[in-house]
C-alpha cells in the first residue's frame, strides 16, 4: 500500500469565493473568474509523486468540508508528509490552520 501525501492550496482570502459579502466593491469584481484556475504547482509536484505515493491535493478555495477531509485521510491512510503552497498575506492563515 502506498504512502499519501496531503497537498493543500490555501483560499487566498474571505470573500465572494465564500460568498461572504465584498469589503470593496472594486476590489473584488470578477475575482470568482480570475481565481478559476487549477493549483499548478501542487499539480506539478503531485506528477512527479504520484508514483510512488498516493497524492491528495485539497483546495480550500472550492472545498467548504475540507478540515473533515484531511480528518479522515489521516486517520484511514498511513500519511508521510503533507505540503501547502502560500504566498505572504491572507493566503497565509489558510496554510498555519492547515
Amino acid at each position: 500500500m502506498k504512502k499519501t501525501i496531503i497537498l493543500l492550496q490555501p483560499k487566498f482570502w474571505p470573500g465572494p469565493l465564500n460568498n461572504e459579502k465584498p469589503l470593496r466593491k472594486k476590489y473584488y469584481h470578477g475575482v470568482r473568474e480570475t481565481f478559476r484556475y487549477l493549483p499548478l504547482g501542487l499539480l506539478w509536484v503531485a506528477a512527479v509523486l504520484r508514483d510512488k505515493f498516493d497524492v491528495k491535493i485539497i483546495d480550500q478555495r472550492f472545498y467548504d468540508s475540507w478540515q473533515e477531509t484531511v480528518t479522515d485521510i489521516l486517520k484511514n491512510t498511513n500519511v508521510l508528509f503533507t505540503g501547502t503552497t502560500t504566498c505572504p498575506g491572507y493566503e497565509i492563515n489558510g496554510a498555519i490552520e492547515f
